[in-house]
């Protein structure tokens, strides 16, 4: 074994799997800013189908069509930012998202009807 660990040109088995740091809540390998980032994106997500919601309102879409768009995106944001390191907000996700889709439908239904008459 030479003095950086490695026995002949491999690298040992501490070294393929280091040990967890003190104090890292047992051994967790979670990498934060990975975390981070995807907190981010979802919360990112939620601020363009608020921005989607607020344009539906805007083109003068019943109010129904407004609140089933924005509906899934205040729901998945509130929940990522109070549980967002469990299940809670993929459950929310799928509870939800058929919500949006309903409204995405009846946006486009009803302006198709109002382009026609």
């Amino acid at each position: 074994m030479s003095s950086n660990g490695r026995l002949n040109g491999r690298r040992t088995s501490s070294q393929r799997f280091p040990a967890p740091e003190v104090g890292s809540g047992g051994g967790s390998h979670r990498r934060p800013t990975r975390d981070r980032l995807g907190n981010t994106l979802i919360l990112a997500g939620a601020v363009l189908g608020l921005a989607a919601a607020s344009w539906s309102r805007y083109r003068g879409h019943p109010l129904w069509v407004t609140l089933l768009v924005a509906v899934p995106a205040m729901v998945i944001a509130g929940t990522n930012l109070v549980a967002g390191d469990s299940l809670l907000p993929h459950i929310a996700a799928l509870a939800t998202v058929p919500l949006g889709v309903a409204g995405i439908t009846g946006g486009v239904v009803v302006g198709t009807h109002c382009i026609r008459s």
